[in-house]
């Protein structure tokens, strides 16, 4: 059933995101000529983040974003641009589209007009144009169709192989979007936040009705494909050479980490000792405890592409708006110049912290390119007004206090210190600065660096290509410099596991332009096939690592939630989990947070008192490893779950009104199920 619900949710999702960013855009208007196919999609991606954030600001703070109101934005957005390009008006565009509609209908209705011959005369001339679109171009289909296969294999097998969302801030962002349902845009006890990736989440479940909790579940992975295609159209558009994009792209697609592939990026792990660190770095992957969390860097920058995170939808613009410049540096064309400006709106839109990574290309770019004074002011300027248009989520902090008692504390990690601390550690102070994330120096690493080194020589002798081999090669060492920095001793700009996922891409990249000037000598063939051969050996085929199908707790508990809210009405039921699905279960029904359960209730009493007639218990038989925070100093996660075993054995002994709705290897749920009479009775005690 899981597998089926899970089908249902990927095609829900792909319809949602083709009728966004490329049927409405075509209903708008003709792709310029000044772009590719590739680059209209990510200029329209752009702007529709940033018209989807701007818009559902506005909804969301009269309470008013629906379907309804979103189809009727776009129509609005669609005859105001075909007004502009006919030179005409929005009321006579409207009065002509209505007077057809009418015609039509009283042809139809008269039989002047046979639908079925219309819709298979339409389909036709689809296929005739299709046809014309492919021809000539079918190797090039082929390619780009078996690299999104690819893609979607390796990044949806985590989600299809467990209901879990994947990372536990997953959880957070699934309670962000139940909070843009109900209107709100903030939250007390977590302040502004950019909220890109949540409006689009909730116009894509408005517009498809899908279920939230599969929506988290199933979105992140198709975020990984465009992240894989936006790497393969780089390495395509500075090579110019399709092949060459198609490996990069492959090559990405591929890097999913594990013990096969622990070479590449090696380990890392956070410490304040040198000596700890040494030692850590240079184990084996099979030395490693299987408690570490987060010590494969390249799985974790694969695991972070299968669930749905704000950054990973903001490094899927970030190529693509660096290239945008580096075209109107070389183009001047208004296309690339607003292409650049949506994408960052949308970066700053999604998570501000790539805006990093994205001034950092930003400066490779004027220097590959050679821009004068006043085209990097120019671009300066355009990048700014960008950031400023992606980020009017801020003005929420002019109103905070309003939503916020001063009197009571806001929650851990939600102040903006705190905040910009976590993302970029060369803000800590003293005392948590002796605290640096070390990584391995690997052979991949050391090797991608000669690669640059010698692509960036032989760009002093090529002066065709000579931008985009400086752009390529700068752009890898000095993200490799910042992966590496605080191995030495230099500020750590951003969080190193964060550092890694734009570094990889950036590598693919290199190793795909490395190929296409390899192509130019004679043992390219031998080369590339050689290359390819070596990689997939060592790509794990054979299985997913199992930290990334159960990272932050089991798929079992999830799967209850889905089951529980298909199955009965809203507000019956009352979960009792460890704790991080409270969002699953936020406006279907109520939660309580197991060690809170333990605390308040008994398992002698007569009737227990929870005012619903279904009380659901989540128990791990295995507790499982992750942890929060603010429970763990009072009570373990195997302390929580062996005292939640032992309440459900003695409610057992004097009730007869509990039995298991779920059970697996992982975890048993128990269901209470009392009659309306006792739910009654229970309120009335309670008054």
């Amino acid at each position: 059933m899981y597998v089926l619900l899970g089908i249902d949710a990927v095609l829900r999702i792909t319809a949602a995101l083709l009728f966004l960013f490329v049927a409405v855009p075509r209903l708008a208007r003709p792709r310029p000529a000044a772009l590719d196919g590739m680059q209209w999609f990510w200029w329209c991606l752009g702007a529709g983040i940033t018209l989807i954030t701007l818009a559902g600001q506005l909804f969301t703070l009269v309470n008013i974003f629906s379907a309804v109101t979103l189809l009727v934005a776009i129509a609005v957005l669609i005859i105001a641009i075909r007004a502009h390009r006919g030179g005409r008006t929005a009321v006579a565009i409207v009065h002509d589209l209505y007077r057809d509609v009418v015609l039509f209908s009283l042809n139809v209705l008269e039989g002047r007009v046979n639908v079925r011959r219309r819709l298979r005369r339409a389909r036709r001339r689809a296929r005739a144009a299709l046809g014309e679109n492919v021809a000539g171009r079918r190797w090039s289909v082929a390619g780009w169709s078996a690299l999104v296969v690819v893609a979607a294999a390796f990044r949806f097998s985590r989600p299809f192989a467990t209901p879990n969302l994947g990372f536990s801030d997953t959880y957070v962002h699934l309670y962000l979007v139940r909070l843009l349902q109900e209107g709100r845009q903030v939250d007390p006890a977590w302040g502004p936040y950019p909220r890109g990736m949540h409006f689009l989440l909730l116009a894509i479940h408005e517009l498809t009705n899908i279920d939230p909790i599969l929506l988290m579940n199933f979105f992140g992975a198709a975020v990984g494909v465009l992240m894989t295609l936006a790497v393969a159209d780089a390495a395509r558009r500075l090579a110019r050479n399709l092949p060459a994009g198609l490996v990069a792209g492959l090559l990405f697609a591929t890097m999913i980490g594990g013990g096969r592939q622990y070479f590449l990026f090696g380990g890392s792990i956070a410490t304040d000792n040198v000596a700890e660190a040494q030692q850590f770095i240079g184990m084996s992957y099979g030395q490693i405890p299987a408690t570490t969390a987060e010590f494969d860097v390249l799985l974790t920058v694969f695991q972070r592409q299968t669930a749905t995170l704000p950054q990973e939808l903001a490094l899927v613009l970030l190529f693509p708006a660096a290239l945008f410049l580096f075209a109107w540096l070389t183009s001047r064309s208004r296309w690339h110049l607003s292409g650049y400006v949506l994408c960052t709106s949308a970066i700053a839109a999604t998570h501000p912290g790539v805006a990093i990574p994205l001034v950092l290309l930003c400066g490779v770019t004027v220097l590959a390119a050679r821009a004068p004074w006043r085209d990097i002011a120019r671009a300066a300027g355009a990048g700014a007004a960008g950031i400023a248009l992606g980020s009017t989520w801020m003005f929420a902090f002019l109103f905070y206090h309003r939503v916020h008692d001063p009197t009571q504390p806001v929650a851990s990690g939600s102040g903006v210190g705190s905040t910009a601390m976590y993302y970029f550690p060369f803000l800590r102070d003293a005392e948590n600065a002796r605290i640096v994330t070390w990584v391995a120096i690997t052979p991949f690493l050391i090797a991608c660096a000669a690669i640059a080194v010698v692509l960036l020589a032989r760009a002093a002798f090529v002066k065709e290509h000579r931008a985009p081999l400086v752009w390529i090669s700068v752009a890898s060492l000095v993200f490799t410099l910042t992966e590496l920095a605080s191995r030495w001793g230099l500020p750590e700009l951003v969080e190193v596991r964060r550092n890694a996922s734009w570094l990889a891409m950036t590598l693919a990249i290199l190793i795909g332009v490395a190929i296409a000037e390899l192509a130019r000598t004679r043992v390219a063939e031998i080369a590339v096939v050689a290359l390819l051969v070596a990689w997939l050996w060592r790509v794990p085929l054979s299985g997913i690592n199992d930290r990334l199908i159960n990272y932050s707790g089991y798929g079992a508990t999830a799967y209850a939630v889905l089951s529980i809210e298909r199955s009965l009405e809203p507000f019956t039921w009352t979960l009792i989990t460890y704790g991080q699905e409270f969002p699953m279960v936020l406006g279907r029904g109520f939660h309580l947070a197991a060690a809170d359960f333990l605390e308040q209730y008994d398992p002698e009493q007569q009737r227990l008192p929870i005012p619903t007639r279904y009380v659901f218990i989540a128990v791990e038989k295995v507790p499982h490893r992750f942890q929060i925070n603010a429970w763990a100093a009072k009570f373990s996660r195997a302390d929580i779950e062996q005292r939640l075993q032992t309440w459900c054995f003695l409610y057992q002994l004097t009730h007869r009104d509990m039995r298991v709705f779920l059970d697996d290897e992982h975890v048993r749920v128990y269901m209470i199920e009392r009659s309306a009479a006792d739910v009654r009775a229970i309120a009335e005690n309670a008054r």
